[in-house]
């Protein structure tokens, strides 16, 4: 539990300007799923369309740029109103993404102080695993870890505190999974796999990179499948989703925040940038590449090697770098191609 006192103390420019925060805070929410007692970062005005709650909640509190405030109270007094509108109290702060870092240590201290991945929980008496459950030798289970029936964990898994695998579930050896980490009923986790680690979020800021600290975590649903060596970044401060039925092939890195919807097939070797939003049943091909924030709609096929860097609609076939219509990439491709020979040719002949 945070008081305002107790972030004060790390970002010394922290100031309520609208407002007052009489709850002790529970932690970091994102703008699109508000928690009561929480904190949000507000880094632009567009941020405020992510705001999804439709009625003021118990003690948020809102933190925003000095410079944006000022600038939001002289001339758009309507984007103001909307935090009013969801908030307990309204702070500043002088650079918005150092005080993100400094505050986010703060929350992921107080939330990891109490976790224990030391001891094993079998020993501490705290893990809940059904009997059914076949547990290999050389394997760790973290404290308040909860396995159900029938899952299968092989020689040199990691489960670190407060995990949970559902029914059915197989591990093979040498996975890991991160704190708080929910695994769905008839998964299959291949070796080597890690679930839940910090996502690769940092602000540069005076000639250093600073650490924004996750503990957002991981939920997978039912039936996913996960290759060999492939990671899955945990949340910042809200959870990665895996979607049902979906499959993901070997060496495959999913950024933090990323949604993934239902039947999502990823081939190999596929990177995704942190915060996309994969609708249900797309494919992407090997070695295709995908930005930060960005959305594909359902049905959409990603062709092997292609960089996606913008939004696409539902049932979109893409492909190249930048990706765009396969079909216009390909008639590009073969006019390249024929201008190049044409070019061998005119040599030829000179």
């Amino acid at each position: 539990m945070l008081s305002f006192n107790d972030l004060k103390n790390i970002d010394s420019h922290l100031n309520i300007k609208e407002g007052e925060l009489t709850e002790k805070l529970t932690g970091i929410s994102p703008l699109h799923s508000l928690q009561s007692r929480s904190l949000s970062f507000v880094k632009d005005k567009k941020n405020l369309n992510k705001i999804s709650s439709k009625s003021q909640l118990e003690g948020v509190l809102f933190i925003l740029e000095e410079s944006l405030y000022e600038r939001l109270l002289v001339s758009d007094k309507e984007s103001l109103e909307v935090m009013r509108n969801h908030a307990s109290a309204i702070a500043t702060t002088q650079n918005i993404n150092l005080c993100m870092c400094h505050l986010s240590k703060l929350v992921y201290e107080r939330k990891t102080e109490s976790q224990q991945n030391i001891l094993d929980g079998r020993q501490s008496g705290s893990a809940e695993i059904d009997p059914s459950a076949d547990i290999a030798q050389n394997v760790f289970i973290g404290e308040q870890v909860k396995i159900a029936k029938n899952v299968k964990i092989l020689p040199g898994c990691v489960l670190m505190s407060r995990v949970s695998v559902d029914e059915g579930s197989v591990l093979y050896p040498n996975v890991t999974l991160y704190p708080n980490v929910k695994i769905g009923k008839d998964c299959r986790l291949h070796s080597g796999c890690v679930i839940g680690a910090d996502g690769f979020g940092y602000h540069f800021v005076d000639g250093v990179h600073h650490k924004i600290w996750h503990f957002g975590s991981v939920v997978m649903e039912d039936h996913v499948e996960v290759g060999a060596n492939s990671c899955i970044d945990g949340g910042t401060f809200s959870p990665t989703l895996i979607g049902m039925g979906s499959k993901i092939d070997n060496c495959v890195q999913i950024g933090h925040n990323c949604v993934l919807g239902r039947g999502v097939i990823i081939c190999g070797h596929v990177a995704i940038g942190g915060s996309c939003k994969i609708g249900e049943f797309c494919v992407f091909g090997g070695k295709a590449g995908m930005g930060d924030g960005i959305t594909l709609g359902a049905g959409c096929q990603i062709a092997g090697g292609a960089l996606v860097n913008c939004d696409w609609p539902t049932k979109s076939i893409i492909g190249g770098h930048p990706a765009r219509n396969l079909k216009e990439w390909m008639k590009g491709v073969a006019w390249l191609r024929k201008e190049s020979l044409k070019d061998k040719s005119h040599a030829a002949d000179s």
